[in-house]
């Protein structure tokens, strides 16, 4: 998905930063000598940066839980920071001016050869203090002490051990009161601090933000190819990113995520502000409109922009897109119903919402009862209605095809009845005294004509029909009433066929021979029947007697004499 924000886009403003989609990354092309964070975002703990120049904030908000590598690349060199997590984008941009900044002083940056820390601690709790270097060497150069109040509890003494730390159980006065701790820590060789960190903890939690807190990731590396990454990301953290243009040259740089399960949410891409008002109900039209502002910034390049409200009234425009809408939806009905008005892009799913009341109906709607017409072209249809409201009420009843006035009544303050209404559509105009009107819209549907029905019935000798045998071919005309009390009229045409006699048939076969008869063969002694079905409904039926002739035997004897013939 490409979006218009994808390119050329950066912020100089830590209180204003740009969103960030993994999943599509972004490209823009850097300024060259703008200015330097160190000098315009005063207050943020760079943490491995150097400087800061030429400037683009950004911000992420994870989706899916898990890990997230990326890749920053550019022709030339650019350096990263990563502070987070945030609970939402507010709290994120609330601490532009301490992104990353500790209450106490960071050991990293204190200047000379000092540093003091301050805590609360109530009597009876646990104390534990540490200190590193990170890599394990100069620890031996710290120094340091703790106080409660004016009173020295501890004393590490000149050049302690490696890997310096102590615990002690706060003790404050009076008794079961809380008092201020504080840790002075020295570095004896006054070559100030060597990759330290400060760990102070109450009842096993700190008490002050550790050395890079909310820093997640930093580079400062001279390279054009960096790898941002946040371990173990959760869904719904917000966390800020700021990347800078070290080599101050015009050029265009680039980020996607290169792998990790986790991802970032792209509806943050989009971003809609739907400023709307909701009329008052028109007394006229009985409806009311809802008219506003909508500024988009970053949007798809492609598909349309719908407004719509909860009942699907909508207006709809076509990409390429602006940046502000002015829009009217006009015509709505009041209900006086919770509803809500949304605006979405087909080609993509930033959807931005908000709910509201509508107006409840300025004019009453009127109390009706629609009798549909009773017969096939009967025109016996009426409507019974009255007015809700101020009285006395006009009415006109029109046809909704062409909106003509079939009838009108003014100046009523009684229930009304329109009848000998034919099939069609109708509506009627109500209105009141204060010049409120409403309208009720009705259809009367024609019943089915019942008037002519035809049957035709062929039988074999006669025909049962409503009762009756007939045994020769006629018509027959019967009136019916029907159960909503409109007349048919049913014509059965009769058909009798004569009837077809059966046939003998009396054969003789010789030895081998047989008769078909139908699907039937013969070849025994015996009286066969077979019935044909004709198409005439009636049967014929074929009866064969077969004689079956027995064979005759002749004897004959001869003399001759030999050689003869």
């Amino acid at each position: 998905m490409l979006f218009s924000n994808s390119a050329n886009s950066q912020s100089l403003d830590c209180d204003d930063p740009e969103p960030i989609c993994t999943d599509t990354g972004f490209t823009f092309t850097s300024n060259e000598n703008g200015p330097d964070v160190f000098d315009t975002d005063l207050g943020n703990n760079y943490g491995c940066l150097g400087s800061g120049p030429n400037p683009s904030w950004y911000y992420l908000e994870i989706e899916d839980d898990g890990d997230i590598d990326m890749s920053l690349t550019a022709p030339s060199d650019i350096d990263y920071i990563i502070w987070g997590p945030y609970a939402d984008l507010d709290q994120a941009t609330g601490y532009c001016g301490t992104l990353g900044a500790n209450p106490n002083p960071n050991p990293n940056t204190v200047t000379g050869a000092f540093a003091s820390f301050t805590f609360e601690a109530c009597d009876g709790d646990a104390i534990d203090v540490f200190y590193t270097s990170g890599g394990g060497f100069w620890e031996n150069e710290i120094s340091f002490s703790i106080s409660a109040g004016p009173t020295l509890v501890y004393n590490s003494g000149t050049e302690p051990d490696e890997g310096l730390n102590t615990s002690l159980t706060a003790t404050c006065n009076p008794a079961g009161s809380c008092c201020t701790y504080t840790v002075d820590m020295v570095d004896s060789y006054g070559d100030g601090w060597d990759g330290s960190m400060v760990g102070i903890q109450v009842n096993g939690v700190s008490v002050l933000e550790e050395i890079g807190n909310n820093i997640i990731d930093c580079s400062y590396s001279p390279t054009n190819l960096e790898t941002p990454s946040i371990l173990n990301a959760q869904n719904g953290e917000v966390y800020i990113m700021l990347v800078t243009n070290y080599a101050n040259i015009s050029q265009e740089l680039t980020l996607s995520q290169t792998s990790g399960a986790g991802s970032t949410n792209c509806d943050i891409l989009c971003d809609i502000n739907l400023d709307f008002t909701v009329g008052a109900c028109d007394p006229v039209t009985n409806s009311y409109s809802i008219s506003g502002n909508l500024e988009v910034d970053g949007f798809p390049l492609t598909g349309t922009l719908t407004i719509e409200d909860c009942n699907g009234n909508q207006i709809t425009y076509n990409a390429p897109f602006n940046t502000t809408y002015n829009f009217a939806l006009n015509g709505l009905s009041p209900d006086g119903q919770a509803c809500s008005l949304s605006a979405s892009f087909s080609d993509d799913l930033c959807v931005v919402d908000a709910n509201f009341t509508a107006p409840s109906p300025c004019c009453e709607e009127p109390s009706y009862a629609v009798n549909e017409i009773s017969c096939f072209d009967e025109c016996d249809g009426q409507i019974v209605i009255e007015g809700n409201g101020a009285a006395p009420f006009d009415y006109s009843l029109e046809n909704s095809t062409d909106n003509s006035v079939i009838a009108s009544i003014t100046n009523s303050s009684t229930e009304q009845t329109f009848s000998n209404l034919c099939g069609g559509q109708y509506t009627i105009y109500v209105t009141d005294v204060e010049d409120c009107t409403t309208e009720v819209s009705f259809q009367l549907d024609n019943p089915e004509d019942l008037t002519i029905l035809t049957e035709e019935l062929i039988g074999c000798e006669s025909v049962d029909y409503n009762g009756n045998t007939y045994f020769a071919s006629q018509t027959v005309v019967d009136s019916f009433l029907s159960v909503n009390g409109c007349d048919s009229i049913v014509t059965a045409e009769i058909t009798v066929l004569p009837s077809i006699p059966d046939t003998v048939n009396d054969i003789e076969l010789c030895q081998g021979q047989i008769h078909i008869e139908g699907p039937e063969t013969y070849f025994t002694d015996g009286t066969y029947s077979y019935t044909y079905t004709t198409s005439n409904f009636c049967d014929s039926t074929v009866v064969t007697n077969v004689t079956l002739i027995p064979l005759i035997e002749y004897t004959e004897f001869v003399t001759t004499c030999i050689g003869s013939t």
